[in-house]
């Protein structure tokens, strides 16, 4: 399945979703007058080492399982993303977890700031 990059405005900043490597997504963050853009990867390693994430106590990435990370969908301020992990090589048996990001407006760098597990 190819993945589509779509650009937003959020605030004053832009964010360009685009494919990241192997199960991960990438986003690229930066304003229109602004020559350094920001890339932020969207992977399981990053998100198990948010203190968010950290504090909820989760411990999806086990050993021999496979995870996959990606971005839903990004609304407003915040970007979606969907981790899930599967005890199957096929991502059967899945639990997915959302994940909800915030844009900070003044670093332009996303913020976890909400995770509901789903089954």
């Amino acid at each position: 399945m190819e993945k589509k990059e779509q650009l937003k405005k959020i605030g004053e900043w832009l964010v360009l979703q685009t494919g990241g490597e192997f199960n991960t997504d990438s986003l690229l963050i930066g304003k229109e007058d602004y020559s350094n853009w920001n890339s932020f990867e969207i992977s399981s390693d990053k998100t198990e080492k948010d203190s968010l994430w950290k504090s909820k106590n989760i411990k999806a990435n086990k050993m021999g399982k496979l995870s996959k990370v990606s971005i839903k969908e990004i609304i407003g301020n915040e970007i979606i993303i969907n981790y899930l992990v599967s005890s199957s090589k096929e991502y059967k048996n899945q639990e997915v977890s959302e994940i909800t990001y915030e844009l900070d407006q003044i670093k332009g760098i996303p913020v976890m700031r909400k995770i509901k597990n789903k089954k």
